[in-house]
């Protein structure tokens, strides 16, 4: 009997959901707005993620295991994660293509990165702190969807002890391709791969 009233309610909202009731017009349509230029202004927006930078070597050089007594072994692993965080400005709030619906924001991101040893997390690992500036072109296929990509550069300062070498500095060029998912208007979520690293994170407009 329970079985039959679950799917009977089943059916039920099945039914209104197909007619349309339960949603209201906003909802109900995903209709492209690619084709609507934008004619407000654009909020600044904060993105706290997670990221994996996966050519953690930036070409694979691979330092000395002991620095100081000379002898040269694997330092670090292939890939490093951590938590981080980008703040975008809007520049052009209907961007290159004023026929379109689309935006251009600069901003800055700052990662906060945890690399393993080359023989993982139980033996020696470090932190480094990757920051640098990025532009944004951003195009809106839906209300709740668009799609993006970064351009920039960083520098990629390594924090490791004296016998891994002390403060290793170095620098990077940053290209990505991304997409956001707008719950709201002011919360939403992005995903995006690129080099040299991928982030999931979560996206705050004010």
């Amino acid at each position: 009997m329970r079985l039959r009233n679950f799917l009977c309610t089943l059916a039920i909202l099945f039914s209104l959901v197909g007619s349309g009731s339960l949603l209201s017009p906003r909802d109900a349509q995903a209709d492209l707005i690619i084709n609507r230029p934008f004619s407000g202004k654009r909020a600044i927006e904060l993105n706290i993620h997670g990221s994996a930078y996966y050519d953690a070597g930036l070409g694979g050089y691979r330092g000395c295991y002991a620095w100081a007594s000379g002898y040269c072994g694997y330092a670090y692993g292939p890939y490093a994660v951590g938590p981080g965080i980008s703040m975008l400005f809007p520049i052009l709030h209907n961007g290159f293509v004023p026929s379109i619906n689309n935006a251009v924001y600069i901003g800055f991101f700052v990662d906060t990165i945890f690399h393993p040893s080359y023989y993982g997390w139980n033996s020696y690992w470090f932190m480094s702190l990757p920051i640098g500036p990025m532009m944004q072109w951003r195009f809106y296929l839906l209300e709740m969807i668009s799609v993006y990509a970064n351009l920039g550069f960083g520098i990629w300062p390594w924090f490791l002890n004296d016998s891994y070498g002390g403060l290793w500095l170095r620098g990077f060029p940053l290209f990505q391709l991304g997409v956001n998912f707008h719950f709201t208007q002011k919360i939403g979520m992005n995903l995006q791969f690129g080099y040299p690293s991928s982030q999931l994170g979560l996206n705050i407009s004010f």
